[in-house]
């Protein structure tokens, strides 16, 4: 016997008299520019930014000091960190994740971009590690699609252009 999985129906998920064909952003304009230490009121909650370059040249995290929260958008997540684009920079990244590990005491939970929300801050030294074996080529490389490789050690995993393989000892 066949089973049949329920159909999602769209209008579970959205709003009441939520009309998807009428839907459009609004415009809207850049009017100002957020700076590696500037401060992001929310009205009682203040967020830091932390310049965090490496996997883009404008990735950044974010610190609520207050609470002990870091969000650190595409610089760590669970599974495979991408770090193989055009514009990625492996130097810029391993100088980002060491300043992260140096904000670590502070912080009571890091929030990944990707796959499991949450992680303890102490993941930040152990990426640190991780990323430094990869980077001293005593950890070997499986090739993954076509001109990337694939590290892993420690439960991390990075994903690197074949480019900027890391030779092994």
């Amino acid at each position: 016997m066949r089973r049949h999985k329920p159909k999602l129906r769209l209008e579970r998920l959205v709003a009441k008299g939520f009309d998807p064909r009428a839907y459009a952003t609004r415009p809207w304009k850049i009017t100002a520019y957020q700076h590696d230490g500037d401060h992001i009121d929310l009205g009682g909650r203040t967020l830091e930014i932390v310049a965090a370059p490496g996997h883009t040249p404008d990735s950044v995290c974010l610190l609520d000091r207050h609470d002990g929260l870091l969000s650190t958008g595409d610089t760590y997540y669970s599974g495979p960190i991408w770090l193989h684009a055009p514009e990625t920079n492996l130097e810029a990244y391993d100088t980002s994740i060491k300043r992260l590990t140096a904000v670590a005491p502070s912080v009571k939970i890091v929030f990944g971009a990707h796959n499991a929300p949450v992680a303890s801050p102490s993941i930040l030294p152990r990426l640190v590690a991780a990323f430094e074996a990869v980077r001293s080529g005593t950890i070997s490389a499986t090739p993954a699609s076509p001109g990337k490789l694939l590290y892993k050690v420690d439960g991390f995993s990075f994903l690197i252009s074949s480019s900027e393989a890391f030779r092994s000892r």
